[in-house]
């Protein structure tokens, strides 16, 4: 495939005109049949990706590629397959990911020092603290604590040891290079 062919399927893309009534008809149809919730992705990226399977395909209006993909059951896995593909990326990219967490912390409202673990020690180091005395302590303490728990609990503890782990790598293979 030549340089020149990808310039005029870029043209093909653009020459593509969407209206709001076929869009939507489309939307519904593509939500039916595959249960995604095209609600949640920006309609510029929806809309590109079906002009790129509609010129694929003999259609030159939404209208004929609803017609085709009712008719065409493949045309719904090859459109799914090409709708999908760059949207694991995100899990990839450190930097978003980072930025996915604090949003995620700041969604919960709750402070880092809120956030509880269930993660244990080994049981080397579990052993000192099974001893009768260091229960009976542990049970008194705890009966006098005047907090009720949270609502929820939050185990994201190894959530974010992973991603500071991951950091740290990256900050290491970022300085041999």
């Amino acid at each position: 495939m030549s340089f020149d062919s990808e310039i005029d399927k870029d043209n093909l893309i653009d020459n593509i005109l969407v209206d709001d009534k076929s869009y939507n008809a489309l939307i519904h149809l593509l939500r039916k049949k595959t249960e995604l919730n095209f609600k949640y992705y920006n309609k510029k990226f929806i809309e590109k990706r079906i002009k790129s399977r509609m010129i694929r395909v003999p259609c030159k209006t939404l209208d004929q590629y609803h017609d085709y993909i009712s008719s065409n059951g493949a045309e719904v896995k090859k459109f799914i397959e090409g709708f999908t593909v760059n949207y694991t990326f995100f899990f990839r990219d450190y930097d978003v990911f980072e930025t996915f967490q604090d949003l995620f912390i700041q969604g919960l409202n709750v402070s880092r020092k809120d956030i509880k673990s269930n993660i244990r020690p080994d049981p080397t180091k579990l052993a000192k603290f099974r001893t009768k005395s260091n229960a009976v302590k542990n049970f008194h303490k705890n009966r006098l604590l005047s907090e009720k728990p949270a609502k929820y609990y939050v185990d994201i503890f190894i959530f974010l040891n992973q991603l500071s782990y991951y950091k740290k790598m990256k900050r290491a293979k970022s300085t041999d290079n």
